[in-house]
């Protein structure tokens, strides 16, 4: 099947094959981001209502619904048996595909808003943020009782000069830093993961401990990195893929008053 979801809140499940509509319903509120599709369950966002949902893609309906701190503008990433997601703040939040409890929650910090969404690996996950900071974490952890609490006390700690050095949140492996904002999904080929300033400046770095390996200022007008076949692009106007010639198949006019 094919899932398509448009602004206004109404997600449908079409025939990859005639386009026919399966199963139609409309969301609570509007829906920025792309849905995300995985192991029979489909993910979509009530963006004004910061809240992600996971649907039955059968069916269309309601597995569980998590609360994140403000809108979701990015697709989450499903790996094994975990959904990572992010929303217009600082905080990127691991939650069981089953069941919808939060396993994890990492704090970036103030103003480092991760709008652009993670990636994820088998062994790390990876994001980017505004403020030039980028992150390496272990995201196989879990949440414990009061942790975040504890941290911000360590933290005030720190800050007044009781303690000599800070603490290190939970999952944190490796943070580096670029040039300017940084407001997309980093792209990752191999163990090379490349990220894009606002302003113009791509820097690759190695996936494992954050070390940077180049950096090259394409200047201003791009749209972050892409990963198609194992290459690693810059998109623009011009950065579409091209694989020949396409024969329409079928075509599907939705009426975003129905379901």
């Amino acid at each position: 099947m094919v899932f398509v979801v448009f602004r206004p809140g109404l997600v449908s499940a079409l025939e990859a094959d005639t386009g026919e509509v399966v199963w139609s319903r409309r969301l609570g509120a509007a829906s920025l981001p792309s849905p995300t599709i995985a192991d029979g369950r489909l993910y979509v966002a009530e963006s004004d209502k910061n809240r992600l949902i996971a649907l039955d893609a059968a069916n269309g309906k309601t597995l569980w619904e998590y609360r994140l701190g403000d809108w979701v503008i990015a697709p989450p990433v499903v790996i094994d048996d975990k959904v990572i997601a992010t929303a217009n703040d600082a905080n990127v939040h691991v939650i069981d595909a089953e069941t919808g409890r939060r396993r994890m929650i990492y704090d970036a910090g103030r103003s480092r808003w991760v709008r652009g969404g993670p990636i994820a690996t088998d062994d790390l996950l990876h994001f980017s943020s505004f403020g030039g900071r980028v992150w390496g974490i272990d995201y196989q952890g879990h949440r414990y009782p009061l942790e975040r609490q504890i941290l911000y006390f360590r933290t005030l700690m720190w800050v007044w000069g009781f303690v000599k050095q800070g603490p290190v949140q939970q999952g944190n492996v490796w943070t580096s830093w670029s040039v300017d904002d940084q407001p997309y999904q980093p792209a990752l080929s191999g163990t090379t993961l490349v990220v894009a300033d606002a302003v113009g400046p791509v820097t690759a770095l190695d996936s494992v401990d954050g070390s940077v390996l180049w950096e090259i200022d394409i200047g201003r007008g791009h749209h972050g990195p892409r990963h198609y076949r194992g290459a690693r692009r810059v998109g623009g106007r011009r950065a579409r893929p091209r694989n020949g010639p396409h024969d329409r198949r079928w075509f599907d006019r939705m009426d975003n008053d129905s379901g």
